[in-house]
């Protein structure tokens, strides 16, 4: 999700592909580290649905960049889980990761 110059949210759909295309060059020219703060998982059968909170920065040990909670999808076929769903929503001026999902 991004945030519009108006604050209305916009979706953008991507594939695995898209997203290496338009954020790879990025992360290797100045390098990307997340790390996770804090995850939840709720499973029901062969479905999972996981929060992940995470922080990240450019360089190791570097300032936060961003923080912000991944939601993945996962459905467990053939043996093993599949990421079938991954969508994630990054602090903003006015929404803070909520304090269950902080360190």
């Amino acid at each position: 999700m991004a945030q519009l110059p108006n604050g209305d949210a916009k979706f953008f759909p991507m594939s695995p592909e898209d997203y290496e295309r338009s954020s790879g060059q990025l992360f290797l020219r100045q390098g990307f580290y997340e790390q996770e703060l804090k995850r939840t998982v709720q499973q029901f059968g062969n479905v999972a649905h996981v929060q992940s909170a995470y922080q990240f920065r450019f360089t190791p040990g570097g300032k936060i960049e961003q923080r912000g909670i991944n939601y993945i999808t996962l459905v467990k076929s053939e043996g093993r889980w599949w990421i079938a769903n991954l969508s994630w929503q990054d602090e903003e001026k006015d929404l803070a990761l909520p304090k269950e999902m902080e360190k």
